[in-house]
């Protein structure tokens, strides 16, 4: 069954018993990540016991595809509901979950995290028809979401934020939520202190650039823009920052894919004879006045015939580091350097 985007924060909370396979899947893996974990706590409550909840990966359904079944219908040792939680997934591994669902004695909750699924996708249309099943889809978060978020946030912290640092904000998150909550975790402990529920401190643009200048979310913004303005010597030196700090390449991989959609937008509004200062200017979410200059470059370097391919070229990528086991770096790196190759070309 799929559950629309309106329904999903009460399913979350509340799902409903006759649902034993829960489908999370999109680009944004930072949201799935939270909804699973969110759907793991409904079932087996605040602590994790491992005799109710076991890990599998794509990796361990392509090695033994029936080891899922085997582990929907296994007995908890200790009484009481069993999860079984599954990361990774693609669409190659639709058999295993064929298997499972033909299974009668299966009475784990199954908890599914994929990457984003083409509509009609063999595993989306199975999670899709099948009465026992909900699939959700999990996208970035709009400028709308993504304020109300940051907004909560803070005000859980007593803290305010102007308008200017919230643009900001706006403009450098929302690729990944799981990103996002870290970026502004880092905020509120550095603006900790001074402010209460009735007179809240305000966090102001330059707290903003002190506190996650050189964070995350900017790092995937200066991977971008060396990519497309074919810096290479630049993007060596941001994709050894990123890998060194222990983050996922995917959302590297991912942050270039949407960087690479925006120019594509950008470019039919000038396409149909738009002025490129105006159409920046009204681009939303709004490009920060510091990215300004590197975009309007970056449009001069890109054409559509060249923003599609390397379009494909960054969806072969994040498929290939879903699918294939090579090192995610080695895959993030190829492409992107491909690509910068090709910004000036």
């Amino acid at each position: 069954m799929i559950i629309k985007a309106g329904a999903i924060a009460t399913l979350l909370k509340r799902p409903d018993p006759a649902f034993s396979a829960f489908l999370l899947h999109g680009r944004d893996e930072g949201r799935i990540r939270e909804a699973a974990q969110a759907l793991v706590t409904v079932f087996l409550g605040a602590a994790d016991d491992p005799f109710r909840l076991v890990r599998l990966t794509g990796s361990d359904l392509r090695d033994d595809p029936v080891c899922l079944a085997d582990e929907a219908q296994a007995i908890s040792m200790t009484g009481g509901d069993r999860v079984v939680q599954v990361r990774n997934i693609a669409d190659t591994h639709s058999g295993a979950f064929e298997t499972l669902f033909e299974n009668p004695n299966a009475t784990a909750k199954v908890i599914v995290e994929a990457g984003e699924l083409r509509k009609g996708s063999r595993l989306r249309k199975l999670f899709e028809t099948l009465p026992q099943t909900a699939a959700m889809a999990f996208y970035e978060d709009n400028t709308q979401s993504l304020e109300e978020l940051i907004e909560a946030e803070l005000r859980a912290a007593n803290l305010r934020i102007s308008v200017d640092a919230l643009a900001y904000l706006t403009s450098v998150l929302g690729e990944d939520r799981g990103i996002t909550r870290q970026e502004l975790a880092k905020l509120v402990t550095f603006m900790s202190g001074g402010g209460t529920r009735d007179a809240p401190l305000e966090v102001s643009l330059a707290d903003v650039q002190s506190a996650i200048g050189d964070g995350n979310a900017v790092t995937l913004d200066q991977i971008c823009d060396a990519t497309f303005a074919g810096s290479s010597d630049v993007l060596a030196i941001e994709l050894k920052r990123w890998n060194e700090s222990g983050q996922n390449m995917i959302s590297v991989i991912r942050s270039a894919t949407n960087h690479a959609l925006r120019l594509q937008l950008l470019m039919a509004q000038l396409g149909t004879g738009g002025d490129t200062e105006l159409v920046m200017r009204r681009a939303r979410p709004p490009i920060h006045f510091s990215r300004v200059a590197a975009i309007r470059m970056q449009l001069r370097y890109w054409n559509q015939p060249k923003i599609k391919q390397a379009l494909q070229l960054l969806l072969e990528a994040e498929n290939h580091c879903k699918t294939t086991g090579y090192p995610e770096i080695a895959i993030a790196e190829r492409v992107l350097f491909r690509i910068a190759n090709a910004a000036r070309a």
